[in-house]
Formats: structure tokens, sequence, C-alpha cells
């Protein structure tokens, strides 16, 4: 069974919502393959997540005053999971809708909030401007600054590694107010539209191909004060509200990959080679392992016990089995992972390499396991 399975039945068959939202895809995906096919490229996703959302389907968390459905964890997972098993595209701004929106809720102004229906229906596409060339994942070591002025903030700085950030319309943008007060303090949170005059955006030539991120520049950029999300130089509070947000996609991204695994176990389960069965062998035990992690954490954000090391600890599983699953898909496919014929099999390999430091380097997420899961002294 799987790890979200009771002896009754999965919690996806236990949800209606689930069976709601399957109701919904059987009409809606054949339509959107209409126009677009199997095609998951950004103007399919941004289309498809219109079409999701104009029958109630995205922010499936969010209040419902806020256009969402306000569901329960178990019922996001269940619903995330269908999506997931139909193989429909996913959302075009995803950070907009797990992140940023959620955040606006509980800082934004009624102004700020009058954005999140865009959020929902794709029409604005939000990036988070973190990351920077020489910080990666220390958020509090950002150099980007917000000179305070009588109308507002003149930001100046570099950001990269941004998710979506080519073809964001808006960001969420940290930088630093005050440059006098410890790393952690002196920082605030800014919305902005990324047609303002100063910004510069270049996309990033990945490995596996790909151009899903980007590298921002800010050169003098006016930023009005309107744009101020929460209070001035309380951007870590309104930062760490939006990390809190990524619990429950956590969960779900680690129950697609369990998925991954037993329907990559299941396909190669005759392979008379040794070394790969021992692999898929090792794959099975660790989707499990990783299940069992999810199913932990989801009762803690069930019983509302906050924040815990446990995200930490299962993104950190989940990045390692994610890179092992493609190495050993690999090593089913042989050559042909290197060319057209399974290329997918080569690329995922490649696209996994990311996993080492996408939402937190590996060495970060140990250091919180090893203090807060583990009770090692810091060095």
């Amino acid at each position: 069974m799987s790890r979200l399975d009771t002896p009754d039945a999965p919690i996806e068959a236990r949800s209606g919502a689930a069976v709601e939202l399957r109701q919904f895809l059987a009409e809606a995906l054949p339509a959107h393959r209409t126009d677009f096919g199997d095609s998951h490229d950004f103007a399919s996703r941004r289309a498809f997540q219109g079409r999701l959302a104009a029958g109630g389907w995205v922010g499936l968390t969010w209040p419902e005053e806020y256009g969402g459905r306000a569901l329960g964890i178990e019922d996001r997972i269940a619903c995330d999971l269908e999506l997931a098993l139909s193989a429909a595209p996913p959302l075009a701004g995803p950070l907009g809708v797990a992140n940023v929106g959620p955040t606006v809720m509980v800082f934004g102004t009624p102004e700020q909030q009058s954005h999140l229906p865009a959020i929902l229906d794709a029409s604005e596409i939000w990036c988070q401007g973190f990351s920077e060339p020489d910080n990666g994942s220390d958020l509090g070591g950002l150099r980007t600054s917000a000179r305070v002025t009588d109308r507002g903030f003149v930001v100046n700085g570099r950001k990269v590694w941004t998710t979506n950030g080519v073809e964001a319309t808006h960001c969420m943008l940290l930088a630093r107010t005050d440059p006098d007060v410890p790393k952690h303090r002196g920082i605030s949170a800014l919305l902005l539209r990324l047609d303002l005059p100063g910004i510069e955006r270049r996309s990033i030539h990945q490995m596996d191909g790909g151009r899903e991120f980007a590298e921002m520049t800010f050169d003098d950029v006016e930023v009005p004060a309107s744009g101020l999300l929460g209070p001035l130089h309380d951007g870590w509070r309104v930062t760490m509200t939006t990390l809190a947000n990524e619990r429950a996609g956590v969960i779900s991204q680690a129950a697609g990959l369990e998925r991954d695994v037993l329907a990559e176990v299941g396909r190669l389960a005759g392979t008379t080679d040794v070394v790969l069965r021992h692999e898929l062998v090792q794959r099975f035990i660790e989707g499990r392992v990783l299940g069992m992690l999810g199913t932990r954490v989801l009762s803690h954000l069930a019983s509302n016990r906050g924040n815990g090391p446990e995200p930490a600890l299962i993104r950190l599983a989940q990045g390692l089995l994610r890179q092992r699953l493609a190495e050993t898909r690999v090593h089913g496919h042989g050559m042909a992972a290197v060319t057209e014929v399974e290329w997918a099999a080569g690329q995922e390999l490649l696209t996994s390499r990311s996993a080492s430091i996408a939402a937190g380097t590996r060495e970060v997420l140990k250091n919180v396991v090893a203090e807060r899961v583990l009770g090692l002294p810091r060095s």
C-alpha cells in the first residue's frame, strides 16, 4: 500500500474533493489538449492554469474569501496526486500560488491583496527574488539594497537562479533596507512589477537544455512605497511565512516521487541484470522510507504543531532519492538514454543534479537535521 493508505482505501479515494476534481479533469483535459496537444510548454501551462482557476481548482488551501477552496491538507494532497495521475500540465505560476499569495494574505494591504485573483488564474506570474550570486541559500547575507526615499525605494543589486524569472510579470523581492543592523534584521520584502525601468533579465541555459531560471539585475529601480509588504525592516519574518507555506508542497512532491519509484520498479521488474535489480530494491525501500516521512509531516501539519524540522528532513531525502532514481533509470535504459529514443531519462539525470541546491542546499538541510532532529551542537 501507499504510505498515505489506510486499510480501507488510499487517501485520494477517500477524498471527495479528489473525486470531484477527477470529474472536472475528465472534461477539462480533452478540451485543453484540443488546443495544445500534450505540450507542457509555458503557454500550455498558463492556459491550463486559467482553466483550472475558472473551475475553482487553483489555491486549494486558500481561504474561500480569497478565491480558494479552504481544503485541508489531506484533500490538498489527494488533489495533487489526482493531477499527477492525469498527466495534466503543471501550474504556470506555482510560486505565486504556493508562496507569494498566502504571504500577501497575511501581510498585504487591500491594494496588494487585489493581485490574488490574477495569481490564481495566471494572468500574473510571480517569482521570488531571493538567491544572490555570492550568497546562495544564505538569505540573511543578501546584498541587494533598497534605499528608502520620500516616494518609496531605490533598488540596486542582482538575483540569480530565479524560478520563472523570465516569464514572470511580478516579483516578491528581498532587499536590505538597513545595512547597519545584524544581517537577519534590516531586510524588507517588496512587491514590484518586472517591467519597471532598470530591470534586466537573462535566462540561464541549463545543462539539461532548459531555461527555467533567470538572473535579474536591478539598476536604480524605483519601487513605490505601496510595494512594501509587511513592516519596514521586518522582511525576515515575512520570508519565514513564505517558506512555511511550502510545507504541504513538500509532502505532495514526495508523494509523487514515491509513485515514480513504484512505476520504475514495475517497468524494470523483469530485468535479468543483477546489479539493476539490486538498485531497484534499494529505490523501492528508499521510496517507502520517504513515504513514512511524509506521513509524519502530514500528522504534524494536521495537528497544527507549527514549523518543525520535518520538512527539511523530507526535502533532504527527496532530493537524494530523485537523483538516485534518475541514475537507476539511465542504467535501465542503457545507451538509449543519451539518444533521442529515451532522452527523457538522460534529461532527468541532468535535471536531478539541481536537487542538491534547490530550495535550500543539501549542506543547509543537513545542518537543520543535525541540530533539530539529532540534537547535535552547533559547530
